[in-house]
């Protein structure tokens, strides 16, 4: 689906070795044609302890909760251990493509090695994605895949967000043990493709084992609005066994929503990890918000930085990078080391 960058330095780089080796000819003495001289070896791409100077400009479109925070914190420590200059770029509103499309065509006026860009709107972001193109600058797409088949993308890094919805209603509805059970969706944000591909993952495993969807709103992955949309459908549904959000925040942003409802049963499973939600799973022994599963942000940084390395020292990468989440929950292997990971006491 992706084109590979196009190679105008190297058609440059070939009319100028021709007309070096004209004016060679020409400026010989007594018309005698002297031997051309022996052709440079090429340049040998940089080892990776020559960085210094190289810079790479990465750009969120948030970083209003944990997962922006852990993948630009994994990104910025693979930068160090390489060498590399890294420039965090993050519009001052969400999610907001107009000032991220604000914030690239910026850097363009001082053009990095390698844009890394995590875009709000995959089709909004296009005609900045174009400048860049035209500027002949790789780009590495993290987390939402930019699907015009008229940009250039060298790379894309993220998760399978259709298994991510997959495997985590699997994972529910294996651990209320409940058969033919209802279930609400909290979305993300409205058009938001990692949104829709993990709705699309949960709803086709609720039908194949049997569950209701009884609904499914847009939270926009904020606590407060994922609050009152929980609110507003549980006094709507009496009758809810799960809800599912696709992400962590929204889940803590409805937590009181839900124990505040008088609907005790009701189990709250979320894609995303942090502190604060391993936290309050282990101080109410799970009891509400009861299974996550990990989209793990430090891999999808980490992983943008190195590959930004590789195609500064004119490596091949692949097309995409793609990682799947385990499931998290006390009953599960590793519970332990995560809490121990992020300081749960």
């Amino acid at each position: 689906m992706r084109k590979a960058m196009k190679k105008r330095v190297r058609g440059v780089l070939l009319v100028m070795a021709m007309l070096a080796s004209m004016l060679y000819g020409c400026g010989s003495s007594g018309g005698k044609t002297e031997p051309a001289p022996a052709p440079e070896a090429p340049a040998e791409s940089p080892e990776a302890g020559d960085l210094s100077g190289k810079r790479v400009v990465l750009l969120v479109k948030q970083m209003a909760n944990d997962f922006w925070v852990e993948l630009v914190d994994a990104a910025q420590k693979t930068a160090d251990e390489k060498g590399i200059e890294l420039e965090v770029l993050c519009p001052l509103t969400a999610d907001s493509n107009e000032e991220q499309i604000s914030l690239l065509e910026q850097a363009l006026l001082d053009p990095p090695e390698v844009f890394i860009v995590v875009p709000a709107d995959q089709e909004g972001i296009i005609p900045a994605i174009e400048k860049i193109n035209d500027a002949g600058i790789p780009i590495i797409n993290l987390d939402t895949p930019i699907t015009s088949e008229e940009t250039d993308i060298l790379t894309f890094v993220g998760s399978n967000n259709y298994d991510l919805g997959y495997d985590l209603a699997k994972a529910a509805v294996e651990k209320t043990g409940i058969k033919e059970g209802k279930v609400l969706i909290v979305e993300g944000k409205t058009g938001a493709a990692s949104s829709q591909q993990r709705t699309a993952g949960a709803e086709a495993a609720y039908a194949e084992l049997g569950w209701e969807v009884l609904d499914k709103q847009p939270g926009n992955w904020s606590r407060d609005e994922s609050y009152n949309v929980v609110q507003n459908l549980l006094q709507k549904y009496n009758d809810v066994d799960v809800i599912q959000f696709n992400s962590v925040s929204m889940a803590l942003g409805a937590y009181e929503a839900v124990t505040k409802s008088g609907q005790t049963d009701i189990r709250c499973v979320a894609v995303d990890k942090n502190a604060e939600a391993l936290q309050l799973m282990k101080d109410t022994d799970a009891a509400t918000l009861f299974c996550l599963i990990d989209n793990p942000p430090d891999f999808i940084g980490s992983k943008g930085v190195e590959l930004a390395v590789a195609s500064i020292q004119g490596e091949t990468v692949e097309a995409e990078y793609t990682s799947s989440g385990d499931i998290i929950a006390p009953d599960e292997e590793g519970w332990d080391a995560l809490l121990s990971k992020y300081k749960v006491q």
